[in-house]
This record gives structure tokens, C-alpha cells and sequence, in this order.
């Protein structure tokens, strides 16, 4: 019907050093291996550039996979994110710090490439 469309289970996101501490400082994913929304939310203390979170796919690929991620919200787009790619899934990092108590939200898409 024109449509490309993502079924099965959830990938883990657990969140980064980078997110900082405090209450507020928050990790999630809803959405598949293929596609889906991450969502994570500074702390209020110890803020810094690097790690963001992690996702880990409910099923590795079984060969290189090709994954973007796209700003969702405004904050996302003040930040410079990149990813690194692992056998399990990717890392979503930050050049910048994150600002106190705000909400970043990226959209993902990851594509398989055969072995």
C-alpha cells in the first residue's frame, strides 16, 4: 500500500553517563529493531558531551546494519548527535552538553545489510 512498516518487539535503551544525574534524568524507546522514537531527559547535575544511551536490538542483525537517527523535537536539533555502531545495536552520543532538565527526542531507523 506504499507503506514501509515495522513489526516486532522492542529493542533496550539504557541511558548514558552523559544524561547526568538527578530525578529527572530519564532513558526511552518505543518502537522496533527497524524504526522507532528515543527519548531521553537530562539530569539536573553533572551534565556532559558523550554517551546519550544505548539500544540494544531485541535481535542483532546478522550482518553490517545502517541505522539514522534524526532529530525529533527542538532541543534534539540544538545538539550535534552522532551514533556508533555495534554487534547489538548503537550509541547514541552528543558533542554537546545537554541542557538541565530537558527532554531530547530523536527518531531511528536502522536497515539490515545481508551477510
Amino acid at each position: 500500500a506504499g507503506h514501509s512498516m515495522s513489526k516486532g518487539a522492542t529493542p533496550t535503551f539504557s541511558k548514558g553517563q552523559a544524561l547526568g544525574a538527578g530525578t529527572s534524568a530519564a532513558a526511552t524507546i518505543d518502537g522496533t529493531d527497524t524504526a522507532g522514537t528515543i527519548n531521553v531527559t537530562a539530569g539536573s547535575t553533572d551534565l556532559a558531551n558523550g554517551v546519550l544511551g544505548t539500544v540494544t536490538f531485541a535481535k542483532a542483525y546478522e550482518g553490517d546494519h545502517k541505522t539514522i537517527v534524526s532529530a525529533r523535537n527542538e532541543h534534539a536539533a540544538q545538539i550535534r548527535v552522532y551514533i556508533v555502531k555495534t554487534d547489538t545495536g548503537f550509541e547514541v552520543r552528543s558533542l554537546d552538553a545537554l541542557s538541565p532538565d530537558t527532554t531530547y527526542s530523536f527518531d531511528y531507523i536502522v536497515q539490515g545489510i545481508a551477510p
